[in-house]
């Protein structure tokens, strides 16, 4: 199909379908509501900023899970040179507060629906010296705009699950040429986007959020007090209901056992029916000397509770694919998880290494905690594999950095 063709479908059909979608979902659902609002504000709320003494840097990402990846490249950024002006522009709700709570971001803000003549004018707002996409989020008209205007670099890449088709190919391919820069985060996606853009410059480069990971366990001192004398603490991160029920069974059965449950949704609903279910309490109204099973009624706590596990479960794998691998293993302890582990790049070389186990059956949460968790010599073997694969994957960061200094003309 022609290029020309697709960006018709895409500006006239694809993106005004997106818009009315959501603001029709706007009208009882509260993310969506702030999407809306959030995106018409976008260009205003930053023609209100001062310009920076030095440089404005634009990062881009999907949602939370993407921005924590930029942390450290904005962390070191902002180190090197604090003139520096960081914008970050985010697409879902889940990641906007997080990124305003993040003292070395300067703005941010929802990035408006991707139509050209908003993107045209948002990207000329934003004035930026560089662009700076995390993993995949690279919008048609937000890439064909800004790199008229600044280059943009592409971090974390992975290659496009569109790639393979051969009506999108082409179109992609135009898209990712507008690159400067890509940073692929393993050889084989590095070689899909070398075929796809041949005249950029693509890097294989380690996942910069193993640095936000292991810079956030070292902060995680604090919340040690929360460790249970003589019992076995097992955190499940980003549950679902069939990741729960596959440890229900343990409660009646196993003796000195403290499990620890962050949903994916931590609703009232939710937590309540956890509650119940695992006979436990809420962590907001729970206390350091209590030993009972603990549900999470709070967000953006994961990646610091798991420094109170002795052993960690990974939710998603009986639903899309598991979540993030990296923020466990950060700590060095044996990791499990459900059997759909295929979409998690980390997942699954850590399962290759041995470093991870799968858990399909309550069964088999049983011989996990006997054979690993419990186990003095597996537990060891299983944790040096996770302490070894973090070490060989870290300097991410460095990398991208480099990079945006490199395009901009700053010296590091």
């Amino acid at each position: 199909m022609p290029i020309w063709l697709i960006d018709v479908l895409y500006n006239f059909v694809g993106i005004p379908l997106m818009h009315v979608a959501t603001v029709i979902r706007a009208s009882w659902d509260v993310k969506a509501r702030r999407r809306v609002r959030g995106s018409r504000e976008a260009t205003k709320l930053v023609s209100k900023l001062k310009k920076p003494l030095t440089h404005r840097l634009w990062f881009h990402a999907s949602s939370m899970g993407e921005f924590e990846q930029l942390v450290p490249v904005i962390k070191r950024v902002k180190q090197h040179d604090s003139d520096l002006q960081v914008v970050v522009s985010i697409f879902s709700p889940s990641g906007i507060d997080h990124a305003r709570n993040n003292s070395d971001v300067d703005l941010a803000v929802y990035l408006p629906w991707d139509y050209p003549l908003s993107m045209k004018s948002f990207a000329h707002q934003v004035g930026a010296s560089v662009l700076i996409i995390d993993r995949y989020d690279l919008w048609r008209n937000l890439v064909l705009q800004t790199s008229s205007q600044c280059p943009v670099i592409v971090a974390n890449a992975t290659a496009p699950s569109m790639a393979s088709s051969s009506s999108f190919r082409d179109w992609l391919a135009d898209t990712y040429s507008r690159a400067s820069i890509i940073h692929a985060v393993s050889e084989s996606d590095s070689e899909i986007l070398r075929a796809l853009s041949p005249t950029v410059e693509v890097i294989v480069t380690p996942d910069s959020r193993v640095d936000r990971v292991l810079d956030a366990t070292k902060m995680s001192e604090g919340i040690h007090a929360w460790k249970a004398e003589g019992r076995t603490t097992i955190v499940l991160g980003s549950t679902w209901s069939a990741d729960e029920d596959l440890w229900h069974q343990l409660v009646d059965h196993s003796q000195n056992i403290r499990l620890i449950i962050v949903p994916h949704e931590p609703t009232d609903e939710n937590v309540l029916r956890l509650c119940s279910q695992f006979n436990a309490v809420r962590w907001s109204t729970s206390k350091p000397s209590n030993n009972t099973h603990v549900i999470v009624d709070v967000m953006g706590s994961l990646l610091q509770i798991y420094g109170l596990a002795d052993a960690a479960y990974v939710g998603g794998g009986f639903g899309a694919g598991i979540h993030s691998i990296s923020e466990p293993a950060g700590y060095g302890i044996p990791l499990a998880c459900g059997p759909k582990l295929a979409r998690s790049r980390e997942g699954v070389a850590l399962h290759e290494l041995g470093g991870l186990s799968i858990l399909e059956k309550p069964e088999d949460v049983s011989l996990w905690i006997d054979s690993v968790v419990r186990n003095p010599d597996n537990r060891q073997k299983q944790s040096s594999i996770v302490v070894d694969y973090m070490a060989r994957n870290t300097g991410g960061t460095a990398a991208v950095t480099h990079s945006i200094y490199r395009v901009i003309g700053h010296q590091l």
